[in-house]
């Protein structure tokens, strides 16, 4: 549970959803259920976005009610003496009461009891807000539920006649950040540059001295997130020597770090639920190839371009529009387009191209640059909101975060390239919150210029 967001707080969000409800609807949300990692073991628990949210509330057995006229229902499975024994008390009906200001006797109640409770609340409502498709079990006894309910309707009475997602009202609120949560963004994001600065301090220091490999790189940054404060990651980390750093999601982890590696790392922390996301690339002796030198100096080039174009009523694909041009630009000039291998609908081909227009026009950048520039940050490391609004690109606003991150990869099987640019893999990534009417780069403290990353 969160002890950054006040009571108010959740109230007051709970409160600003009901308002976007349609009249006489209820929404009906579930925490995730606990993954099995193997027998016996479960991996480390964490709910939905939405329930978070809404309430802060990180557990499973818990599902929230809210009606678009007024009432908050919480259902939770508290801890019996035999479950405390074994995990701890967990949360409580007290501890929901404290953190969204409900009243325990009339509107918290046992999660044993929501079938029974639902067929109450739901009668004479026309629409639910709920996530079909993420669990088949509660999706079946929702639907058993609005049966039943049609089924055994007095005169006068109705049941609900349609399903909504609620993402078409939370996803709405939550790509805008209030200050409260751009103030938790800030600090995962500073937690997140300070480890990813030590990281590369680390390598530098030790890439000469001794076998280093990409998994000791991986256990450093993730204690470097988890020494300062509680958190957790916000997404597996990358961390990729070499050629291993042309594979986007690369997660193997076992090769060994070489003093003339460029070591790609792409990490972040989460803090209070929410996601910072940071990539950096270096020279792992503190050095670049000249090779090495030119494709980062274009990829840092296009990520300034980027920043250029985040300003209120532009849209993500115009700050992408800024960085692949750049992009485009650079790798043209050093005629990595003369002849190229080009991948579409599974099928490959070598192709050639004396026009930038036509580069972009049929993606054939897309050999050495596949992935867009930015993605919403937030609860989610690719959070809720929609790119898109009546088919336009949307514009920006205050108090959307949003990612800027491009990158080139040139994996060593391109044999059609020359061979010290073989093996390379870049990507430079940063946080930005749209603030009075400007961007803010909140993961600046993560060395990135070419002068802070070599001796």
């Amino acid at each position: 549970m969160s002890s950054y967001l006040s009571s108010e707080y959740y109230s007051n969000r709970i409160k600003q959803a009901r308002k976007k409800m349609a009249p006489d609807s209820a929404m009906v949300l579930f925490s995730s259920g606990k993954k099995e990692r193997n027998s016996g073991v479960h991996y480390s628990y964490r709910t939905n976005s939405d329930i978070l949210y809404l309430t802060g509330i990180n557990t499973p057995e818990f599902a929230i009610y809210i009606d678009s006229k007024e009432g908050t229902h919480i259902f939770l499975s508290e801890s019996n003496a035999e479950k405390t024994r074994w995990e701890g008390r967990g949360v409580t009906f007290e501890n929901i009461s404290k953190n969204i200001n409900i009243d325990i006797e009339k509107n918290i109640h046992p999660y044993e009891k929501i079938w029974a409770k639902l067929k109450e609340l739901l009668k004479n409502k026309e629409t639910v807000y709920f996530s079909l498709g993420k669990d088949g079990q509660i999706d079946v006894k929702i639907t058993e539920t609005i049966n039943n309910i049609k089924n055994n309707l007095k005169k006068g009475d109705f049941a609900p006649t349609r399903i909504i997602h609620p993402q078409e009202i939370l996803h709405e609120m939550r790509i805008i950040k209030t200050p409260e949560e751009i103030k938790l963004m800030k600090k995962a994001a500073e937690i997140s540059a300070k480890a990813h600065e030590n990281l590369i301090k680390y390598c530098r220091e030790n890439v000469n001295k001794k076998e280093l490999f990409e998994f000791e790189l991986k256990s450093y940054i993730e204690w470097e997130f988890s020494k300062n404060a509680l958190t957790s990651l916000a997404y597996p980390s990358i961390i990729a020597a070499g050629n291993n750093a042309t594979v986007l999601h690369y997660t193997n982890l076992t090769s060994k770090v070489s003093a003339q590696d460029l070591v790609l790392v792409d990490a972040g922390c989460e803090y209070e639920g929410y996601a910072s996301d940071i990539s950096r690339t270096f020279p792992a002796g503190g050095k670049f190839t000249e090779a090495q030198k030119i494709l980062y100096e274009i990829v840092l080039t296009a990520q300034k371009k980027a920043f250029e174009k985040c300003y209120i009523n532009n849209t993500l694909d115009g700050i992408h529009d800024a960085a692949l041009n750049t992009i485009v630009d650079g790798l043209f000039e050093l005629g990595f387009f003369k002849k190229f291998l080009f991948i579409k609908n599974e099928k490959t081909e070598m192709k050639s191209s004396s026009s930038k227009e036509e580069i972009i026009k049929k993606e054939y950048y897309k050999t050495y640059y596949m992935h867009n520039t930015s993605h919403y940050l937030g609860l989610d490391v690719h959070d809720a909101g929609s790119r898109y609004i009546n088919h336009k690109p949307r514009p920006l606003e205050n108090g959307m975060v949003f990612t800027i991150e491009p990158g080139i990869y040139m994996p060593h099987e391109y044999d059609f390239l020359p061979e010290e640019f073989r093996g390379i893999g870049i990507r430079i990534e940063d946080d930005v919150i749209m603030q009075n009417g400007k961007h803010e780069i909140i993961t600046h403290e993560a060395p990135k210029e070419i002068s802070d990353l070599e001796v």
